[in-house]
């Protein structure tokens, strides 16, 4: 795969070592390039801020996670850009603009988004945007 949308949640098994971590940083290893909407800092730094809040990471460690997050050569979008089809594909399919600013870029790019979220690949698997689906441990 040349091109690939990923999410927080495959973004965040590249800096914690959980289920599917490998398998995330292979996504990335192996893309020629990983494009995110920009809104994913925001959703990783809540996930940093959860984490640090209930005492699983430092807080220094959080901002580390974050400033290497923000060197990494992705090519980010900012949701703006994405607004009129997210809201299509939200208003289509009952999900959020969030979510559905990730399937927008992921359309506009042609090709999948990745994710490593379970219960939202799930959920999707067997909706109308399964094509721009794919689970973080399956094959390209």
């Amino acid at each position: 795969m040349s091109r690939v949308v990923v999410d927080a949640s495959v973004v965040l098994k590249w800096y914690f070592h959980e289920a599917f971590s490998e398998e995330a940083l292979r996504v990335a290893n192996h893309a020629h390039e990983v494009v995110v909407p920009d809104l994913i800092f925001g959703q990783v730094g809540a996930v940093l801020w959860r984490r640090v809040k209930s005492g699983e990471m430092k807080r220094e460690d959080a901002h580390k996670v974050l400033a290497n997050l923000r060197r990494l050569p992705l090519t980010t979008v900012s949701p703006s850009e994405l607004a009129p089809a997210a809201l299509e594909i939200a208003t289509a399919t009952a999900r959020t603009f969030n979510e559905s600013v990730y399937f927008a870029l992921a359309m506009r790019e042609r090709t999948k988004l990745v994710t490593a979220d379970r219960w939202w690949f799930t959920l999707l698997s067997t909706g109308p945007m399964r094509r721009y689906l794919r689970w973080v441990g399956d094959e390209e």
